[in-house]
């Protein structure tokens, strides 16, 4: 099935954090808090955290369709696009400042939880820190006789979050360390993305449905902005509200069997991976050589430049993203499926999920990686 509300939904969110982030550069590197870009507050830098919702949803998704080479699948898309804005990010930034320190580059680059021992060079990477985890916990699942049990293991896990984090305060660090990571609050985003993949599985897209959903969106709302410090209540609110329009968009997609198309906010949910990894480097080596190094005082004109050019480059290097990962899949299917046609191995018949994702390929969702 193509989730085509989702790709615009993905293309949103990742525009959403780049503004927040231009917001915050204007302020930190521009010395101007009180710009136009002071509108793109908190609430903008959800989006990075939509993508968690989004990222449970399908990969609740995959599990339950085609779990071939799953894992595999998930590090080529997640580490060589990653690994290239962070080589591309280095040489910019040499070629500009002459020089760039990097604390832990090689650690940095695994994504495994350090605790904040590294330095990132993109800035963004705390979310892909969470993502590979998550896509480790999916992988345990992906043998036939326990993928039934998947979302009973979600709502224990989030069960044991809501208690340690109620309980006995356990903390939710953007940087977590090994011992922190599974426990984390974020992980709850996840989890109610992937317990909605099951809710859509087995709801019908009537007008009561959508009604409901939308009082979700609407509950889950309230209970962000009226939990006070209770973090716990917060993320519960988020993860409610995300989990309900995503469903209620995948519905909609369900009834207008959509398939991929040419329209811009499509193409903009491609981008998206791209775009997010490579829009803090360009806003600020940008907003930084204009005022520290051209002297230009003007710090919404400097703001609008920095994300003209946050936006530009993120559409293209986007677009570099996605062939290099479609080629990439595409070898691993093809290790899959041998020149004569048929599987190698025991793998032969016609319903084996390596059959179906070579046949399905061109159709199947761009995973939603932060």
């Amino acid at each position: 099935m193509y989730f085509r509300s989702l790709q615009v939904m993905r293309g949103c969110a990742a525009v959403a954090v780049v503004l927040y982030h231009v917001a915050e550069f204007t302020a930190s590197i521009g010395g101007a808090p009180d710009t136009v870009f002071r509108n793109f507050d908190n609430r903008f830098s959800m989006g990075a955290w939509f993508f968690f919702a989004l990222s449970g949803f399908l990969m609740a998704y995959m599990l339950d369709t085609s779990c071939d080479r799953f894992l595999s699948r998930r590090l080529v898309r997640i580490y060589p696009t990653l690994w290239l804005a962070a080589a591309l990010t280095l040489l910019g930034k040499i070629a500009v400042f002459g020089q760039v320190e990097n604390q832990g580059l090689i650690g940095a680059m695994t994504l495994l939880p350090r605790g904040g021992k590294v330095t990132y060079p993109l800035g963004v990477e705390w979310t892909l820190v969470y993502e590979l985890f998550f896509y480790l916990v999916c992988a345990a699942f992906t043998p036939r006789r326990l993928r039934g049990w998947f979302p009973a293991f979600l709502g224990v896990w989030g069960a044991a979050i809501v208690v340690a984090n109620l309980r006995f305060g356990f903390p939710s660090p953007m940087l977590p360390a090994t011992k922190q990571i599974p426990l984390s609050l974020f992980n709850l985003l996840f989890i109610m993305g992937g317990l909605g993949y099951h809710a859509f599985k087995r709801l019908d897209s009537t007008s009561v449905v959508r009604a409901l959903l939308l009082a979700a969106a609407v509950a889950g709302i309230a209970a962000t902005y009226s939990g006070g410090n209770r973090e716990v209540v917060r993320f519960l609110g988020l993860g409610l509200t995300f989990a309900a329009v995503i469903v209620l968009g995948s519905l909609h997609d369900r009834r207008t069997r959509p398939r991929p198309g040419g329209s811009f906010f499509e193409k903009l949910g491609d981008a998206s991976y791209g775009l997010y990894l490579i829009h803090v480097p360009v806003a600020t080596t940008l907003m930084a050589y204009l005022v520290h190094h051209r002297g230009i005082r003007q710090p919404t004109l400097v703001s609008f430049a920095a994300l003209t050019a946050a936006l530009v480059a993120g559409w293209y290097f986007g677009k570099v993203d996605l062939r290099l990962h479609q080629a990439l899949k595409g070898r691993l299917i093809k290790a899959r499926i041998p020149a004569g046609g048929g599987l190698a191995g025991p793998h032969r018949e016609p319903g084996h999920p390596a059959h179906r994702e070579a046949r399905s390929t061109q159709f199947a969702p761009t995973t939603p990686v932060s």
